[in-house]
Formats: structure tokens, C-alpha cells, sequence
């Protein structure tokens, strides 16, 4: 998530909804150092929590789910959100940010070095979140992506955790909703 501010402003972290995000410039942009968790949009509508498989793929709104129903693993990799909440015009991230679009990836992808070099600048280093080998992994950047995986629909159920790290695109391209995977 990145907001269109100068870059942090001086800020380490941003509070939103009690949880201290930390805060990197990159390029000329400033993004949160960790995933989202929050379950309000930004005019403090409750996102609707949804962990049933069935429930998850026929909603028509924005939803979360915690990986697995497991909150623990949400207070380290965040929550999983379904496109339709980045959507929303009230706005999962707070007033004065939002959720990249895909030349603003494209343009933290280019300031860590491009594609090739992108995975290992932005990701976590080690094998503490990211499963073996990790290699390549360095977190230059600072970036700090971690390994959340995702919630698939139907009987893929939730999956990549320890492996992928996904990130919305606020475009929308005909009825294909875009990602940004690590």
C-alpha cells in the first residue's frame, strides 16, 4: 500500500485503527512495511469477516478471512482480503493512501533493480516466515514482504502460506481483477 504523500514525511510508522504500521520509502513513494489487518474501512464500516469456503465465493462484497481461521497468523502476515474490498470507494487503507496501482508496482519493481532482482530486494530474508531456501532474499529494499499466501475459492481453500506473497492491484482490467505475486 502506498499513499501519493511525499515520501513517510519524517514517519517511522502510521497508526490506523490501533495497530502501528511501519513505514519505507522506496523510490519516491512510501509503503506500509507490513500487510493490512484492518477490519473497517477507512469511514469505520466493519468489513464483513467471512471463513466459510462457500460464503467467501459467492459474496458480492468486500471480505477478510483470517488464514486457516487462525488470528495468530494474522497478527504477523495480516489479513486476507478479497478483491471487492480494494474496490470499495470507502477504502480499506486510511485517508491519504491507497492501494497500488499497477504502474506504481511497477515503478517500486524498477527502483529495486527490475524484475530479476525485484523478489529477492522486496522479500524477507531467512527462512523465520519464508519457507526453504529462500533463496536470493535480502530485503534490500526493506520492504519486508512475508509469505501470507492467499484465500483461493472453492475447494482450494487457503494456500501459499510460507511460500507467496500477494498484493491487490487497484486496477481492474475487463473482469480480471490484478495481483502483484513475490
Amino acid at each position: 500500500y502506498d499513499t501519493l504523500l511525499e515520501p513517510c514525511l519524517n514517519q517511522s510508522s502510521y497508526s490506523y485503527y490501533g495497530h502501528d504500521y511501519a513505514l519505507v520509502a522506496i523510490g519516491d513513494r512510501c509503503w506500509f512495511q507490513e500487510n493490512l489487518r484492518t477490519t473497517h474501512y477507512a469511514n469505520g464500516d466493519a468489513i464483513p469477516h467471512l471463513q466459510d469456503e462457500v460464503e467467501w465465493a459467492a459474496t458480492g462484497q468486500g471480505a477478510y478471512a483470517l488464514y486457516d481461521g487462525d488470528s495468530a497468523l494474522a497478527a504477523v502476515y495480516g489479513l486476507l482480503y478479497n478483491w471487492t474490498t480494494t474496490a470499495d470507494p470507502r477504502g480499506a487503507c486510511p485517508n491519504g493512501w491507497d492501494v497500488a496501482l499497477e504502474e506504481e508496482w511497477n515503478d517500486l519493481i524498477n527502483s529495486v533493480g527490475g524484475f530479476s532482482a525485484a523478489g529477492g530486494a522486496l522479500k524477507e530474508a531467512g527462512t523465520i516466515h519464508w519457507a526453504a531456501p529462500n533463496t536470493g532474499a535480502t530485503n534490500s529494499s526493506g520492504f519486508t514482504a512475508l509469505p501470507a499466501g492467499e484465500r483461493g475459492y472453492g475447494e482450494v481453500g487457503f494456500t501459499g502460506m510460507g511460500e507467496d506473497a500477494y498484493f491487490w492491484m487497484s486496477n481492474y482490467t475487463g473482469s480480471v481483477a490484478r495481483s502483484v505475486r513475490l
